[in-house]
């Protein structure tokens, strides 16, 4: 065999090699092997999964309600098998927007409008049912003006009443049931201190120190009375709320109560706070200069080779 061709396929199969060596440490891809039938009212048969879209569209509607988002029953059904960041929202939540709930409520207005259970009912069926359900919802969020009450969370006396304003606009709503602990019941009120990170409009960014642990929390607050770097303390109840990246280190979706700024605590060091951060960026020169190792490494293996290729063929 040809000695150059040689040199050439040892120097292709040292860049190879070591690309895919360093690469393959480098790129972990999450594997999903939880079976989540249940939460997309999925079944499978043979090679083929089946939704039963009247149940799931009733899921979907109260996910979309406990989130404010918009997804649709073709968006959700595909993220069943993309994994994708619907999916991984819709996961987090589902125990949190309370499921049984969401089926009794669809269930009684189903008795009361077409007499029968609405898992014997079809899907243009069960979307009319949607739309009565999102209609009274609407009733809900006028009379407390707070969208985070929802209607399956409500009492049957209570929903009674909604029901009520639905069927003869003129009603006028008893006043004396209404009274609710929603959307607090069952919910953790959570209080922390921390450094603010960003601001962008009412859109805030917390980091907190617990140990040496680094949690960041980011949601909505209007009352904007401190800056970038601030030292607060604030509160907020859990719901609404997600967690990025699978990690219990970067709540998302959170509605704060109360962001107040205060005094920095003793021996405070904002850098701590900061820590993950400058973990990562070490993290990516050191990557950078590992590459540029093996860059150089390979550039010294083309010179060295390339004289000994100048040696033999002088020979």
């Amino acid at each position: 065999m040809n000695r150059k061709l040689i040199v050439r396929l040892l120097i292709v199969a040292i860049v190879i090699g070591s690309c895919c060596f360093f690469f393959s440490r480098n790129n972990k891809k999450e594997v999903y092997q939880k079976d989540y039938s249940y939460q997309f009212y999925a079944q499978k048969e043979a090679d083929d999964v089946i939704f039963y879209e009247p149940g799931l569209l009733m899921y979907l509607s109260g996910y979309n309600l406990y989130t404010n988002s918009d997804a649709s029953l073709e968006e959700l059904e595909e993220s069943y098998f993309s994994r994708n960041e619907l999916f991984d929202n819709y996961i987090s939540v589902f125990a949190l927007m309370k499921p049984d709930n969401i089926e009794e409520t669809f269930s009684d207005i189903t008795k009361r409008e077409l007499g029968k259970s609405y898992f014997n009912i079809s899907l243009d069926e069960a979307k009319k049912i949607n739309d009565i359900f999102l209609e009274q919802q609407s009733l809900v969020t006028d009379y407390y003006g707070d969208s985070r009450i929802l209607l399956y969370n409500l009492s049957d006396e209570q929903r009674e009443e909604f029901y009520k304003k639905y069927e003869d606009s003129s009603y006028v709503i008893e006043d004396s049931v209404m009274e609710t602990t929603e959307p607090y019941t069952g919910h953790k009120h959570r209080e922390f201190q921390g450094i603010v990170k960003e601001i962008n409009g009412n859109e805030v960014v917390i980091r907190v120190l617990d140990g040496k642990r680094i949690c960041q929390y980011s949601g909505i607050y209007d009352d904007i009375s401190f800056d970038i770097q601030d030292y607060v303390a604030f509160d907020f109840y859990f719901f609404k709320t997600g967690i990025e990246k699978k990690t219990e280190s970067e709540w998302t979706g959170v509605e704060f109560e109360n962001i107040k700024k205060i005094d920095k605590p003793k021996n405070f060091d904002i850098d701590a706070y900061y820590a993950d951060e400058y973990k990562m960026k070490r993290e990516r020169i050191i990557k950078f200069l590992i590459v540029a190792f093996l860059c150089c490494g390979i550039v010294a293996s083309m010179v060295y080779f390339s004289k000994l290729e100048k040696r033999i063929d002088i020979k």
